[in-house]
């Protein structure tokens, strides 16, 4: 009896030590740009993209997840990409419930009343089993924003990488205001 549980407890404390292997290495994968001291530069946005604008680092269509796809042809669905203990995404969301744009926590949160034309989903890249953020940004680093809307079959986007701080192309909270209105007309602009 004593050798089964000494059987039992010696697995499971080696599959609880690979459990907290797997998590850290993640997390030390993750590139957070306030953690770095590094906050890479962004395409100014000028129009939204259906291929990766050239400069991008990657060519051709996004491999769009699915669901993604499934909430841009009712709404602006805007992607916010955070890590843990990153500073500057707690910053941007800060930012964003100061100008009246989201309610709770990066976790759980939601768009406010006033933009009640698009949908937010945030996620933790720690926690991101389908690595979705490759998809908009090759260096794994966040905060990564992404905007995208359906229009006649074709999935119009922008994203950029870092805090909306206006600079480095990136654009500014109001910026990013304006942009997610620019993709509300464009959406549902006359055909």
């Amino acid at each position: 009896m004593k050798k089964i549980f000494l059987a039992i407890s010696i697995i499971l404390l080696i599959s609880g030590a690979y459990t907290r292997y797997k998590k850290t290495k993640e997390l030390n994968e993750m590139v957070c740009q306030g953690c770095i001291a590094i906050i890479s530069k962004s395409q100014k946005f000028e129009e939204f993209w259906i291929e990766y604008p050239h400069g991008y680092g990657m060519s051709g269509i996004p491999s769009h997840p699915q669901w993604a796809l499934n909430y841009s042809k009712d709404k602006v669905l805007m992607i916010f990409f955070y890590g843990p203990a990153c500073e500057p995404c707690n910053q941007q969301w800060e930012e964003m419930k100061k100008a009246g744009m989201v309610e709770g926590n990066e976790k759980d949160g939601k768009f406010s009343e006033n933009f009640s034309y698009a949908i937010l989903f945030t996620i933790d890249i720690s926690d991101d089993r389908e690595d979705t953020i490759i998809v908009y940004n090759s260096k794994r680093s966040v905060p990564t924003t992404v905007i995208m809307f359906e229009k006649n079959d074709k999935i119009y986007w922008y994203s950029f990488s870092g805090p909306p701080d206006g600079k480095g192309g990136r654009p500014s909270i109001e910026e990013l205001k304006n942009i997610l209105e620019r993709a509300r007309d464009e959406k549902w602009s006359a055909i």
